[in-house]
């Protein structure tokens, strides 16, 4: 292959990286910057392009911009080898070639090396690298002359290489996560009742199902702890998940905790609704003092205010009226109220006793009215705490600030069926003027 011949492959391979890159560019910008985001090296750049592309014109013409430039960039490498069907043969089965390397790179660029909305810098080079390397390669397959067995083998070489990091060290190669994490997953059926009210009056509500046992979860724990690989995200967001469901308030913030420090973008916000939630504490101190560092984030109006009720209610109070400044910079003012008339207070608790003759974990929910569907819902980031009843059916939540909560019981489906409650008494309200809350015996039983 000639110099001049080299020259024209290599700006038509950059061409059409250039285009596919800018098209992966825009589909992995996050939708807005009204949340927490990483502040790293080049940050303005992926804030000037959020700003532009979050109207949907500007992205659609982007987009056809960066699809014209790929077909101008591809007519050009086909058009001298319209008249050799042969070669249009040999084109077609490398391009579907092509298409299996590209998807595996992009898996491993996407899945294991950065995660969504990690605005590195770096991740587009690599998208970048990969499109034009297989392009150049398979090009180079295509007008080599004589040497078209050398680029076919620096393509298949480039394949393999690939396919063995893939397989071998990223788990790609994997059918599921229990194959990845070397686990069998075990399951364990329990009946949980969610305490709440209907109209004012008491009523409880029961939920029964297969959760993950936890020497499943302890499984998966580990295999998040390794190198990241294909399943780690995924096997981050089983975790949340699987905490939430076994009303495992410690589990469910420290899994959040992980994926937040791997940079999952769902961790984060989870994390930080549930830190709204926790009981006041030095732990919440140090994860939110992690989650609100300026130095190392962004964070849009929306952010500042959630991080407002975050601090407001782990009784920082300095720190909350900041956070509410920074978020009112940012919202049209009437539109919602932060922290206005709520003064300090002193964290409360909640007592209470369960007569049941096996094993029950109780559960406490912050209750938020955003609509009535959503009041019992047992979100995990309503999830306050939860704790063993002792063995004398004893439970007790402290660092409480003022607020609306409900209780959830968690018990072994086995024994639970038409299983009856009495002794609730609707929601808990914890004030200022009453922060500590002792509740009735609430008794489980068996008509």
């Amino acid at each position: 292959m000639g110099r001049g011949v080299l020259s024209r492959e290599c700006l038509l391979s950059a061409a059409i990286a250039s285009g596919l890159a800018v098209q992966a560019f825009i589909e992995r910008l996050p939708r807005s910057l009204d949340f927490i985001l990483p502040r790293g090296p080049g940050f303005r750049l992926f804030e000037s392009a959020v700003e532009l592309f979050q109207a949907p014109a500007a992205r659609r013409v982007s987009q056809w911009g960066a699809i014209l430039l790929i077909a101008a960039a591809v007519f050009a490498a086909l058009a001298r080898w319209f008249a050799k069907p042969r070669t249009l043969i040999f084109a077609a089965a490398l391009a579907v070639f092509d298409f299996f390397i590209v998807r595996l790179g992009l898996d491993v660029i996407q899945n294991v090396w950065f995660m969504p909305e990690s605005l590195s810098l770096l991740e587009p080079l690599a998208v970048f690298v990969l499109y034009f390397l297989v392009v150049f390669l398979s090009l180079g397959a295509l007008s080599g002359g004589g040497q078209a067995w050398v680029w076919s083998a620096a393509l298949v070489g480039f394949a393999l290489a690939l396919f063995s990091a893939g397989r071998l060290r990223y788990d790609l190669g994997r059918r599921n996560l229990a194959e990845a994490a070397g686990i069998f997953p075990e399951a364990e059926e329990r009946t949980v009742l969610v305490l709440g009210e209907n109209g004012g009056v008491p009523e409880y509500w029961t939920r029964s199902g297969a959760l993950s046992s936890l020497g499943t979860l302890r499984g998966v724990e580990a295999y998040c702890a390794g190198r990241s690989t294909g399943y780690t995200r995924m096997a981050l967001r089983f975790l949340y998940d699987a905490y939430a469901r076994r009303l495992d308030a410690e589990g469910l913030r420290r899994a959040l905790w992980e994926g937040h420090l791997r940079g999952d973008p769902v961790a984060r916000v989870l994390l930080l609704g549930s830190l709204q939630a926790a009981p006041a504490g030095s732990r919440a101190a140090r994860m939110l003092g992690n989650l609100a560092d300026e130095e190392r984030f962004h964070f849009g109006p929306a952010a500042c205010a959630e991080l407002a009720k975050a601090y407001w209610r782990q009784g920082d109070f300095e720190r909350a009226s900041r956070w509410e400044k920074k978020a009112g910079s940012g919202i049209p003012a009437g539109l919602f109220s932060l922290l206005r008339g709520q003064d300090k207070f002193r964290p409360g608790a909640i007592l209470g006793r369960v007569r049941w003759k096996g094993p029950v974990r109780a559960a406490l929910f912050a209750r938020r009215y955003f609509s009535a569907r959503r009041s019992y819902s047992l979100a995990p980031e309503d999830l306050v705490d939860s704790v063993d009843v002792d063995s004398q059916g004893k439970f007790e939540f402290k660092g409480l600030p003022p607020g609306d909560y409900y209780l959830a019981l968690s018990l072994s489906a086995k024994d639970s069926r038409g299983l009856r409650l009495r002794g609730h008494k609707g929601d808990v309200r914890v004030t200022r003027d009453r922060p500590n809350v002792d509740l009735p015996a609430l008794e489980l039983y068996k008509p």
